[in-house]
């Protein structure tokens, strides 16, 4: 994980140099996504759900996983040619007799979504952690105290 990161994640703000050069910290997350253990995560969290094996538009699922897809994706994200696939989507009726669409992206699709939310948990779920923390004292302070 580099600097920008590291830093990140102890203080729960960005260095002022960082705050002044946005671009190359979206840099930096951006590559985070060349990680080969970050996508056997993602792997290992979507693996477990119900629809993990549902294929999507171009027919592929997590069934056919292999180290070869961790390869292909990091290089199309090396390159910026990475495109998600257009998903599946059918209609299925609601509890009050309305229809609404679920789409199903293909397999490739399934690891970069999980992959987002895990750098971003990463990155922030410290700083609203702090926040959520403070904002609970904040609130029992004002409104429970006694007196």
């Amino acid at each position: 994980m580099n600097e920008a990161i590291k830093t990140h994640r102890k203080t729960g703000r960005l260095s002022p140099s960082e705050q002044c050069r946005p671009l190359l910290y979206q840099r930096y997350l951006y590559r985070l996504f060349y990680n080969r253990d970050l996508y056997i995560i993602a792997y290992n969290s979507v693996k477990s759900n119900d629809g993990a094996e549902t294929s999507g538009a171009d027919g592929t699922s997590l069934h056919g996983f292999c180290e070869e897809w961790i390869t292909e994706l990091i290089a199309s994200m090396r390159d910026e040619s990475y495109q998600p696939r257009p998903n599946r989507t059918t209609m299925i009726p609601k509890s009050n007799g309305k229809m609404r669409k679920l789409s199903f992206p293909n397999g490739k699709d399934k690891l970069v979504q999980e992959a987002v939310p895990i750098i971003l948990e990463c990155i922030y779920e410290p700083t609203f952690s702090n926040q959520g923390a403070l904002k609970s004292t904040l609130f029992r302070n004002k409104y429970f105290s006694s007196g």
